[in-house]
């Protein structure tokens, strides 16, 4: 009886090294992958830098060293363009009635302004 509690106890201390074993080897195949996600993480924090950073030298070049009269039509243009503001059909829910009527193309921030990638939804400004 002896006997097979020895050998039930060194199985059981083989397994769990081994199991140790199968841990390292898992957490050394996430470890890149937390690498990659902060990779694609940081490129895209990159990308949105360099949007916004387009569009604040645009507002700079033309509205203050400009001479020509401030054009919110060119500025709308622009953030189009970079992709901060999307279109968007009116609907009866965000309709505002004394500018637009349903069916109007209206504008929205897109998901780098409205603060999406930060978890914070402010669409008030």
């Amino acid at each position: 009886m002896a006997k097979d509690f020895t050998k039930v106890y060194d199985e059981n201390a083989r397994l769990k090294a081994e199991l140790t074993k199968m841990e390292l080897r898992i957490a050394s195949y996430t470890a890149p992958l937390e690498h990659n996600a902060t990779l694609v993480e940081n490129a895209r924090l990159r990308t949105e830098l360099a949007i916004l950073k387009e569009f604040v030298r645009h507002v700079i070049k033309v509205h203050c060293w400009g001479i020509e009269e401030i054009d919110g039509g060119d500025t709308q243009d622009k953030a189009l363009e970079l992709g901060l503001i999307e279109a968007h059909i009116a609907t009866e829910e965000d309709v505002d009635p004394e500018f637009d009527e349903v069916g109007d193309t209206i504008y929205r921030f897109s998901d780098i302004l409205k603060g999406a990638t930060d978890g914070v939804q402010d669409e008030s400004i």
